[in-house]
C-alpha cells in the first residue's frame, strides 16, 4: 500500500523536481490523514539550510505539524509501524519504472530534517531514521543502475540533501558506515563534474561536505582518498576564485575548515585575494572566512595584511547588525589567531551582541565569553550582567561543554552573577550521568574561584570523585581540585568536617601540587627585579607559589626572626579596565589572607615607569605600610593573639616576643584539617 500510495501522491515530473527543489504533493487531507501544503519549496541557496560550522537545521515555527504530516504522506499512515512504509524491494522495482520517486522521496526528507529538529531524542526522530534506511538503500541502486546518467547539478543536490540529513552525531555515524558508499561516489561524480557546475552550486556542495566534519575524511575510502578529491577542489576553486562571489568564496573556506583538511599556501592565497576585494564582502562573509582561517589554525603573523584591512571595515560597519553565530566567530577566531590590537574591533563586537542578545544559544555563549576570556578583554559589568541573566536562562538547554565553557570564563572575570550561579549549580545537582573528566575538574574550579560551593555542591563533588578512574587523570586535573580543597578546607571548615574525601585522592592532589610547585619555573621579571631590592633591604625571600596559574608569581617575603608572610604579586589587569583584578587573583588574595598573609602589590605599569631610586621607595613603603598596620593578619584562621602588635623601630626583644606568638597562633589552623602541606612554604 506504501508504495503505491506514495507513487499517487508525488507528481510525474522529470529531472526538473530535483533541480529546482520544489516537490508537489496534492493537499487532499483524506489522502494523507491532514491537510497538507502544495508546493514544499526548499532552499537552494540559503544560508539557514546548511548553518555554518555544522549546527543543527534552524526549526521552523510549525515543525512538529508539518513532520505528522509528512510521515504520514509518504508513510501511507500515521501510524510507526513498518508495514505504512515502502520497503526496500518495492523502492527498487520502482526506480526502474520511475526513478524520480526516490529523488522525490529525498527532497521530502530534506524538508523533514528542517522540521524534525523541533523532535530531535523522541520517537519522531527515530521515525525519520527509519525512513531514511528505507530510502538510502533505494538510492545507491539508483546510482549503481543510473550513474552514467546523473547531471552535474543533479550530484550537486544529492550531496546537499545528504548533508541535511546530517542532524544528529548518531545519524551523521550510521550514514558514514551504513551508506558511506554512496556518499564517496557522489564526491567522485562530483569532482570529475565540477567544472560543468556554476560557482554557486561548487561553494555550496563544499559548504555541505563540512556537516561531517572530520569524519568525512576519516570514515569514508581508503586513507587518503577523500584527502586527494579534497585537494582537486581546491586546486579548481583557487583557479576559479576570481568568478566567485564573496558568498561563494567564504562558503567554501568554511567547508574545507570544518574537514580540517589544512593546505597553507591554499589559505594565504585565499586571504590575499579576500583582501584584493573586501569590499564586496559582507561581515557575515568575513565572519566565515576569518573563522575557517582560524580552525585550520592560520595566526594573525601569517596573514597579517588581510587581518588588518579587516578592522578598519568592521569599525566602519559598525551600525550594521550581526547575527550571533557570526559575532561569536569573530571573536573566538581573533583569540585563536593571537590576533593584535583589535579592542576597538571587540568593542563592536561586544554592542553587535548586545542588541541581538535575545537571540544567541549555548553555542553562540559558550565561543563568545571563550573568545573574551583568552583576549584578555573585560566588556564591562553591565554587558556580562545582561549576557549572564540571558544565559541563565537557557542553561538547562546547554551541553556540558559549553556549561564548562561559560563557567571558567566567567570565573577568569572575577565577576559574579547569582542568578547564573544558581543556574548553574542546579544544572550539575540535576545531572543523571557523571560529568567527563575534563567538565568535572574544570567547573569545580571555577566554582571555588567564584566562592559558590555550599554543602550541597561538595557533596555532588565529592560523589564525581568517587566515579573517576584514575587512568584518566593527569597532573592538571589533581592541582585544580586542590585549590577546590584548599577553599573548602580554608573558607568552609564546616562543610570540609561533615563531608570527607577519599584520604588517597587527596594525598595525589596534593603529591601533584607540591611537584607542580618543585619543578616550575615561570616568573615574571618585574618579581625577579623586585625580589632582589627586598634582599638588599634586609628582608630573605623564598619562592614559594602557593597556587597554581600562569601569569603571577608569589614569593614568600620574611623579615630576619619575624614569622609573618607577604606575597609579592603581580597586579595582572585587564587591558581595557585597568584597575580590576582577575577572578583567580581575587580568590588567591581570599585564600591567602585567611591563612594570614600580607599582600604586597607590584603594580607593573608603575614599575616600567619608575627609575632604579624610586623603585626602591617604592618597595620600602609598601613593606613598611604592611608591617606597621596588619591590616590582613590571621584573617580566618583565629583571631590575633593578644597583644600581637609591631611598631617599626621597636626593640629585638619585640620582634622575637612577635614571632612567638605568631608561631603559637599559626598552629592553631590544625583543628580545620587543612590539606597535607598547604602550611609548607
Amino acid at each position: 500500500m506504501g508504495g503505491r500510495l506514495l507513487c499517487r501522491l508525488l507528481s510525474d515530473e522529470s529531472r526538473t523536481s530535483l533541480l529546482t527543489g520544489s516537490v508537489h504533493i496534492p493537499s487532499k487531507a483524506s489522502q494523507g490523514g491532514c491537510a497538507m501544503p502544495s508546493v514544499l519549496e526548499l532552499p537552494h541557496n540559503d544560508n539557514s539550510a546548511v548553518p555554518l560550522r555544522g549546527a543543527r537545521s534552524r526549526v521552523l515555527a510549525d515543525g512538529p505539524k508539518q513532520w505528522g504530516c509528512l510521515h504520514t504522506a509518504v508513510g501511507g499512515g500515521s501510524g510507526t509501524s513498518s508495514q505504512d512504509t515502502m520497503p526496500h524491494s518495492e523502492m527498487t522495482h520502482s526506480i526502474k519504472s520511475q526513478p524520480n520517486v526516490v529523488k522525490d522521496v529525498l527532497l521530502l526528507m530534506e524538508k523533514m530534517a528542517q522540521l524534525a529538529d523541533a523532535s530531535l531524542g523522541t520517537s519522531d526522530a527515530s521515525r525519520l531514521k527509519d525512513m531514511c534506511a528505507q530510502s538510502l538503500p533505494a538510492l545507491r541502486d539508483l546510482l549503481e543502475i543510473r550513474k552514467a546518467d546523473l547531471l552535474p547539478k543533479e550530484v550537486a543536490r544529492l550531496i546537499i540533501i545528504f548533508s541535511k540529513l546530517n542532524f544528529s552525531d548518531e545519524l551523521k555515524i550510521w550514514i558514514l558506515e551504513e551508506h558511506g558508499w554512496t556518499l564517496v561516489f557522489l564526491m567522485e561524480k562530483f569532482v570529475d563534474q565540477m567544472s560543468e557546475l556554476h560557482c554557486r552550486d561548487v561553494g555550496d556542495v563544499v559548504f555541505a561536505l563540512g556537516r561531517y566534519g572530520l569524519q568525512v575524511r576519516k570514515a569514508l575510502g581508503p586513507k587518503g582518498h577523500i584527502d586527494s578529491l579534497l585537494t582537486k577542489v581546491l586546486e579548481y576553486t583557487k583557479a576559479l576564485a576570481r568568478d566567485m562571489t564573496a558568498d561563494d568564496l567564504s562558503k567554501v573556506i568554511s567547508g574545507i575548515a570544518n574537514t580540517k583538511y589544512r593546505d597553507e599556501a591554499y589559505l594565504l592565497a585565499m586571504a590575499d585575494h579576500c583582501r584584493a576585494r573586501l569590499n564586496e564582502f559582507r561581515l557575515e562573509h568575513l565572519a566565515r572566512v576569518i573563522w575557517g582561517l582560524a580552525r585550520l589554525e592560520v595566526v594573525y603573523s601569517d596573514c597579517r595584511p588581510f587581518l588588518d584591512a579587516v578592522v578598519p571595515l568592521i569599525l566602519e560597519r559598525r551600525s550594521e547588525c550581526l547575527l550571533p553565530e557570526y559575532v561569536s566567530d569573530f571573536v573566538w577566531a581573533a583569540h585563536k589567531m593571537k590576533w593584535e590590537g583589535i579592542d576597538d574591533m571587540l568593542s563592536v563586537m561586544c554592542k553587535m551582541a548586545d542588541k541581538a542578545m535575545d537571540a544567541f544559544k549555548g553555542e553562540q555563549f559558550a565561543p563568545l565569553l571563550l573568545g573574551l576570556q583568552k583576549l584578555r578583554y573585560y566588556p564591562g559589568d553591565g554587558f556580562l550582567r545582561r549576557a549572564l541573566g540571558a544565559c541563565a536562562l537557557q542553561l538547562p538547554a546547554f551541553t556540558p561543554a559549553m556549561l564548562t565553557t561559560c563557567l571558567v570564563a566567567v570565573a577568569d572575570f572575577g565577576f559574579h552573577h547569582q542568578q547564573f550561579v544558581d543556574a548553574a549549580r542546579s544544572y550539575c545537582l540535576m545531572l543523571d550521568k557523571p560529568l567527563e573528566t575534563k567538565h568535572f575538574f574544570d567547573i569545580s574550579w571555577s566554582f571555588a574561584i567564584l566562592s559558590c560551593i555550599d554543602t550541597d555542591m561538595f557533596k555532588w563533588m565529592a560523589e564525581q570523585v568517587g566515579n573517576l578512574s584514575k587512568h584518566h587523570l593527569d597532573d592538571m586535573h589533581r592541582r585544580q581540585f586542590y585549590q577546590c580543597l584548599l577553599d573548602v578546607h580554608i573558607l568552609h571548615p564546616r562543610i570540609a568536617e561533615s563531608i570527607r574525601l577519599s584520604p588517597e585522592f587527596e594525598e595525589d592532589c596534593q603529591r601533584s601540587w607540591s611537584e607542580s610547585l618543585r619543578w616550575r619555573k615561570h616568573t615574571a621579571q618585574p618579581v625577579f627585579d623586585a625580589c632582589s631590592m627586598v634582599r638588599k633591604m634586609g628582608f630573605t625571600c623564598t619562592r614559594s607559589e602557593l597556587i597554581f596559574g600562569k601569569r603571577f608569581a608569589i614569593n614568600a617575603v620574611r623579615h630576619r626572626g619575624l614569622e609573618q608572610r607577604f606575597a609579592l604579586e603581580l597586579d595582572v589587569t585587564f587591558r581595557n579596565a585597568p584597575n580590576r583584578l582577575l577572578g583567580p587573583q581575587i580568590w588567591r588574595r581570599r585564600v591567602l589572607r585567611a591563612l594570614g598573609w600580607g599582600i604586597l602589590d607590584l603594580s607593573q605599569w608603575k614599575w616600567a615607569m619608575m627609575s632604579r631610586k624610586d623603585r626602591d621607595l617604592y618597595l620600602q613603603k609598601k613593606i613598611l605600610h604592611l608591617l606597621s598596620e596588619k591590616k590582613h593578619g590571621f584573617a580566618g584562621i583565629g583571631n590575633k593573639p593578644a597583644g600581637c602588635s609591631l611598631r617599626i623601630g621597636d626593640s629585638c626583644q619585640s620582634v622575637q616576643e612577635y614571632s612567638r606568638k605568631v608561631h603559637h597562633s599559626e598552629r592553631g589552623s590544625e583543628r580545620f584539617g587543612l590539606p597535607r602541606g598547604l602550611e609548607q612554604g
